[in-house]
């Protein structure tokens, strides 16, 4: 059903020597993000991406692989714990370009600290036409975080040239403030189509490449039955699946869901993990030899909608 490839990954932490902190400052996530993508620190190469319309708060980011959708991702920083994060299919100037996407009805922002703090722990697993960053942080418990995620995903649609997504944890306040459930339910929860709010999670154009900013949940096998008891009785440790792109919309009066993908590199968690260490990471889960890392994103129910990310290659 997918043509894909697997393409090694790189991960970035904050711990790497080098490597720029994230701070309660305007500016400061826009930097780890120009670090990772365009120009590297350390001995750490940057993923090869393009920046443009860059200020001293603002930058857009784009891949430059040939395979790319081209999808421009505009990062506005002027905040000093939240980021004005959306993507576009063109862009002609800062925050200006045309179809723009992951926008919901009110203004949403990417908040990574709360009032209570002035750092975080953060880290980006990527390639040269996506990434995953994961920010440790919420409005109390230490196992909780915050993520984005934005690039291409292998699609089922016929000559899907827009096959972009983002995904983020939003709210309407420009800083981390209340015990949120997060955006892990609407990739790992079984929602209806009133739920759906295109400014935590869009797809850059519609499979016939009609509409933009169009609606999407995430599907697998961990939707049924989610936060079950850790560990598994069975297996006796977790259990992770892949993550389906589904793509939202209306027929007459009813809600629908169709296929329109996979999520590469992400990983959707079916049991409750509160015990487990944030940014723990896992080796050779799957006698892949690959490594993982574990995040949670509900800070209400901690430890609800966790992730594994994949931190050594990615199947596009």
């Amino acid at each position: 059903m997918f043509k894909t490839e697997r393409v090694p990954v790189t991960l970035f932490q904050s711990t790497d020597e080098g490597a720029p902190q994230l701070t309660a400052t305007a500016g400061s996530l826009k930097t780890i993000l120009k670090a990772c993508l365009v120009t590297g620190y350390g001995d750490k190469q940057a993923l090869g991406w393009e920046s443009a319309y860059e200020d001293g708060s603002y930058i857009a980011f784009r891949s430059k692989h040939e395979k790319a959708s081209k999808c421009w991702l505009s990062v506005d920083n002027q905040y000093p714990r939240a980021v004005d994060v959306v993507g576009y299919h063109e862009m002609s100037a800062k925050n200006t370009g045309q179809k723009k996407f992951g926008v919901g009805s009110s203004s949403y922002y990417f908040s990574v600290l709360p009032d209570n703090r002035n750092s975080a722990q953060w880290l980006l697993v990527g390639h040269g036409r996506g990434f995953c960053l994961v920010v440790r942080s919420s409005y109390f418990n230490v196992n909780g975080s915050v993520f984005l995620y934005f690039g291409d995903f292998p699609s089922v649609a016929p000559s899907d040239s827009r096959n972009c997504i983002i995904i983020q944890s939003t709210g309407t306040n420009k800083s981390i403030s209340s015990n949120e459930v997060g955006i892990g339910d609407m990739i790992l929860g079984q929602l209806s189509g009133s739920q759906i709010n295109t400014g935590q999670m869009a797809l850059a154009a519609s499979y016939d490449q009609l509409g933009f900013n169009v609606p999407c949940i995430g599907g697998g096998a961990m939707n049924k039955g989610r936060g079950e008891p850790y560990p598994n009785p069975i297996s006796g440790g977790f259990t992770a699946f892949e993550i389906f792109v589904l793509e939202y919309y209306s027929l007459g009066s009813d809600n629908n869901y169709s296929m329109r993908g996979k999520l590469p590199g992400l990983l959707g968690i079916r049991e409750r993990l509160p015990s487990i260490e944030e940014l723990s990471f896992f080796d050779n889960l799957d006698d892949s030899g690959d490594r993982f890392v574990k995040f949670n994103t509900n800070h209400s129910q901690v430890g609800r909608d966790c992730f594994l990310l994949n931190c050594t290659a990615w199947e596009i």
